[in-house]
């Protein structure tokens, strides 16, 4: 679908209004009392169709909106005040510029351009011709309820359709992220069913590996090379009884809270089994909040700390901080890393799928867990180098 584009529905419009004016000023003016100066109207119509043509260019086109209501306001005034003013029965248009202010501009461009349509009528309001017919006491009114009707729709277009219009453009970017979010969800799913396939598939080769591992000790148990299997078969195995366990979690509709001393003791063993390089510096806050006790939790703050530490460690720095506070907006927890910061895709980390050495699924599954439990993600990169990882997640009741 091609972008919307309200400067080609404007350049019509303008196109119309000048095709009227030419009509009016060629020879229907008279036939409906209308005052034309022709010199003046002639000029004023040249210029206007000399804008037309500016705006007709693909420069042209990419001037502002507001950019153009105001020199289309400022024409239509010129032209009103030299074919009558305000006795000019298509005074009204002036309206036009107004109306689509109201809906297309944020407010504080259409009160301009309200202020800007006002203005020129009042002015030919105090610059009428005052000859004999203009004295009667009943035209006078007529002419004043005019100017003050016109006032009036003013002000019922920027109260009224100005505001209807914001709430619709805010409702409709609701929407976007909504939908932004549900195929977020969407792909998530579909992540999740196909870890889960893959890791019950991984669960009987990974057992077989093990026994075989067992029984290959045993015949050879002077063998350099065999002990070192241990430790990864061992982590597999856990990671393995840990995605049961959180299967079994996620069945529950309430899971119970858990503190966040445990949480974080849980998130140092962690982090200490897969990069044993690493050690973590917490600075914990002065007492023990408790979090939502959502399994997924600290999988997502676990992925976190791994990013950051590899981040680190391809600066050659074994260093990795995370820093818990209490604030109004919850519990906040920083992770700072020493490492070569965030690149220009900072944007799209953890709200879409990106290509990187280290950054991808994972913080984006991170960032829909946060969200998920009312919480937030914010990274950016440190004043001193390397990056951080702001999480604000709410404290829930024990």
């Amino acid at each position: 679908m091609l972008p919307y584009r309200p400067q080609t529905q404007l350049w019509w419009l303008r196109g119309l209004g000048l095709i009227l004016k030419v009509g009016l000023v060629a020879g229907t003016g008279p036939l409906l009392g209308l005052t034309l100066d022709f010199p003046p109207l002639i000029a004023i119509m040249m210029i206007e169709a000399l804008f037309l043509g500016v705006t007709t260019l693909p420069m042209g086109q990419r001037l502002p909106l507001f950019a153009q209501l105001v020199v289309d306001t400022l024409l239509w005034a010129l032209w009103l005040h030299f074919s009558g003013g305000a006795t000019n029965a298509f005074v009204t248009l002036l309206l036009m510029p107004v109306a689509i202010s109201a809906v297309m501009l944020p407010l504080r461009h259409a009160l301009c351009i309200a202020a800007l349509a006002c203005l020129s009528y009042s002015l030919m309001m105090l610059s009428m011709p005052h000859d004999a017919h203009m004295h009667d006491s009943q035209m006078a009114a007529h002419f004043l309820g005019m100017w003050l009707n016109f006032l009036l729709s003013c002000a019922v277009l920027l109260g009224a359709v100005a505001v209807m219009a914001r709430r619709r453009r805010e409702q409709e970017q609701e929407l976007a992220r909504l939908r932004e979010s549900q195929l977020r969800q969407e792909h998530l799913l579909a992540l999740g069913t196909a870890s889960a396939q893959l890791a019950h598939q991984l669960a009987t080769p990974l057992s077989t590996l093990t026994l075989l591992h067992e029984e290959a000790l045993e015949q050879h148990p002077d063998s350099p090379l065999l002990p070192q299997m241990s430790g990864p078969l061992s982590l597999c195995q856990q990671s393995l009884n840990g995605l049961r366990q959180t299967s079994e979690k996620l069945r529950s509709d309430s899971p119970e809270p858990q503190s966040l001393e445990a949480l974080l003791s849980g998130l140092k063993t962690q982090l200490q089994l897969l990069l044993p390089q690493i050690e973590l510096d917490v600075s914990p806050c002065s007492h023990n909040p408790w979090l939502s006790g959502d399994p997924a939790l600290q999988p997502a703050l676990l992925s976190l700390a791994y990013n950051g530490a590899q981040a680190s460690l391809r600066k050659g720095s074994d260093k990795l901080a995370l820093q818990v506070s209490m604030e109004a907006e919850g519990i906040i927890l920083v992770f700072r890393d020493w490492g070569p910061g965030l690149g220009p895709m900072r944007e799209k980390l953890g709200r879409e799928r990106v290509e990187s050495r280290s950054l991808g699924v994972g913080l984006l599954l991170s960032h829909a867990t946060f969200e998920r439990l009312g919480g937030s993600l914010r990274l950016s990169n440190h004043r001193e180098g390397g990056a951080e990882a702001r999480i604000c997640l709410p404290e829930v009741a024990r």
